[in-house]
């Protein structure tokens, strides 16, 4: 399985302007159907599988396969010929809205619509079954739509720098998440259900608007990164303490007393307590 470095997601891409035609094509709506089935050029495809991935599933590519991946940065291009485009870049493009004829991109592995100005989860994506990494930063979301929550493969989703004001338990669906970027929304609290995500390794939710956070935080016994910087904590479980294998930890900009960071570098020696 593919899993996403959170240094990757912050990559910067070098971007072109898309034709003229695409901003032309209709706007991804409710409405859009199921895509046909491109049959006979899938078997051609050569994928890399990883062993969580199932036998059927070979249109899945590991983090190496999908790095070598063609990266294609126009919708045009990339519906020319469909059943061979893993990762798609539209980041920075201002679009508004997505072309619908995207969803015939049924191999899709990588989806990065990052900086578009949408106020909306593109609908027409919910068939893209096997996507890995889906980037929506940076844009005017204000909710994650219940298809989202259906993407068995997803191992890194980055929805920060939105306005959503709640997650659904819903979110203990990707179980897959290795990586969960919720930074800078408008998130007043976080679901218990968020740490069902047992294979994640780093959590954003940094630059919202959290009081305290659930108890239960131990269960994510893979988490090495929390960030919970610049919210509204006044203080945190007492069991944060024992999550000796967080090697980073930011608190800045919290009001918690400066006895309780005491305590957890106490705990914590070895993590880097940043406060």
């Amino acid at each position: 399985m593919y899993s996403l470095n959170p240094e990757i997601m912050k990559n910067r891409h070098i971007f072109i302007f898309i034709p003229i035609v695409i901003l032309m094509l209709p706007a991804c709506s409710q409405k859009q159907t199921k895509p046909r089935d491109n049959t006979g050029t899938h078997d051609a495809v050569q994928a890399v599988q990883t062993p969580e991935s199932p036998a059927k599933d070979k249109s899945l590519l590991d983090i190496l396969s999908l790095y070598r991946a063609r990266r294609y940065e126009s919708v045009a291009d990339a519906i020319a010929s469909p059943d061979t485009v893993y990762k798609l870049v539209l980041h920075g493009q201002k679009l508004g809205n997505i072309p619908p004829e995207i969803a015939e991109l049924k191999y899709l592995n990588s989806l990065d619509m990052a900086f578009n100005e949408l106020t909306e989860v593109p609908p027409c994506i919910k068939y893209l079954e096997y996507l890995q990494g889906l980037y929506l930063n940076g844009n005017m979301i204000t909710e994650i739509p219940s298809f989202v929550y259906g993407y068995r493969y997803l191992s890194g989703l980055d929805i920060s720098e939105n306005q959503l004001t709640r997650v659904s338990p819903d979110i203990q669906k990707l179980y897959r998440l290795t990586v969960l970027n919720l930074r800078a929304n408008k998130l007043t609290e976080v679901p218990a259900e968020i740490y069902h995500l047992r294979q994640l390794k780093s959590l954003h939710l940094d630059h919202n608007q959290l009081a305290e956070i659930p108890e239960g935080i131990t269960s994510l016994t893979n988490l090495t990164n929390l960030r919970l910087e610049h919210n509204q904590l006044t203080d945190f479980p007492d069991e944060l303490g024992y999550m000796v294998q967080l090697e980073e930890l930011w608190l800045q900009g919290n009001p918690i007393p400066l006895k309780r960071i005491s305590y957890l570098r106490a705990k914590l020696p070895a993590t880097r307590i940043r406060f």
